[in-house]
């Protein structure tokens, strides 16, 4: 058997992780805006706890990661973690049959396509559109660049699923390595009509969101600014202890791409709300919701930097932080009065 589906196209947004960069490609598919359904939710959450060593890692207040990246909207998204790779398989099929692409979790080590092919392992998503039984090949859509859609044999694609993704010091990307794959897939299932975004709507997303940094659920582990505040302070304090320093800032470069791709996304959904609606206040807080999205990476770099000495970057870290959750603060300030300014 042989089955391609169609209209399966690249999205890449250039402070998006391949989690986003997945998604958006089958929100296209869908005939949907990926930023206005990506970008409506924005919210911090953090779980005290080791960070999974995954490009793709997402916080997870809530249980599926489909209401957790797509709170506001009507789509299923579900991870599976199936016994073995090859009935992971089956139902990843069974799902192409049915015409809906999946995303599946990879060892970039043994995916052609990749230029860590052969040479670095680490954890990565990509889309699946298709499959041919005859040829052994699977059809994969890579939006991260370089850029890649169209098949890889079948026997790569097994070995890149079934990875035990090895953190051993000279084949391993340091941020995304020691987490087995494990044959993981992401479901995805549209359930309903996507709601118009019209004023009312935008506003009542917006409120929401700076409703959930002012007043934050109190059982959900760090969560809204004063989440985030105390996170970031207890990363710099530990970046001050030499045996502490290393585990904090990898957490913070991991971590924070989540926080910086929900940013950057969000930043992106209120200026083009703004300018559709004719609003000002809207675009203008888009804009500052911008910089804290680029605020995510000098933070992010620093970590990186600093997670094999990190006190060398500890005070450099600190105020980059102090900047940053200031800037933070004002911008949710002024996300509710934005939002009142929709609806006047």
């Amino acid at each position: 058997m042989r089955v391609l589906l169609d209209d399966v196209r690249f999205w890449f947004h250039d402070l998006c992780s391949c989690l986003q960069d997945c998604f958006g490609t089958l929100l296209l598919r869908q005939g949907r805006d990926p930023v206005e359904v990506l970008g409506a939710a924005w919210e911090f959450h953090h779980a005290p706890g080791p960070v999974a060593a995954e490009e793709f890692y997402y916080p997870a207040p809530r249980p599926t990661l489909g209401e957790n990246l797509l709170p506001h909207h009507p789509v299923r998204a579900v991870w599976h973690e199936p016994q073995d790779v090859e009935s992971s398989w089956q139902d990843i099929r069974a799902s192409i049959i049915d015409g809906r692409p999946a995303i599946v979790a990879v060892d970039n080590f043994h995916m052609p396509i990749r230029p860590a092919y052969g040479d670095v392992h680490a954890a990565h998503l990509m889309v699946v559109w298709g499959f041919d039984d005859e040829a052994d090949e699977v059809y994969l859509l890579e939006s991260t660049p370089p850029q890649y859609s169209g098949p890889v044999a079948l026997a790569d694609f097994r070995r890149a699923r079934s990875s035990a993704n090895d953190s051993r010091p000279d084949t391993r990307d340091y941020f995304f390595a020691g987490s087995g794959i494990r044959g993981r897939w992401i479901e995805v299932t549209v359930t309903g009509p996507f709601p118009e975004l019209d004023r009312e709507r935008a506003a009542e997303i917006v409120t929401a969101n700076a409703r959930g940094f002012t007043d934050p659920d109190p059982d959900a582990g760090w969560s809204g600014l004063a989440g985030l505040t105390s996170w970031l302070a207890d990363v710099c304090d530990r970046a001050e202890d030499a045996e502490k320093a290393g585990p904090a800032l990898a957490e913070l470069y991991t971590a924070g791409w989540a926080a910086q791709s929900a940013a950057a996304l969000h930043a992106d959904f209120l200026r083009g709300a703004g300018k559709r609606f004719d609003c000002d206040p809207l675009a203008q807080v888009g804009r500052q919701v911008d910089r804290l999205a680029n605020h995510w990476t000098p933070l992010r770099i620093l970590g990186a930097h600093g997670s094999t000495a990190g006190v060398a970057v500890a005070d450099q870290l600190r105020d980059r932080v102090r900047r940053f959750t200031a800037d933070h603060r004002e911008a949710v300030q002024r996300l509710e009065a934005a939002a009142a300014a929709l609806v006047k």
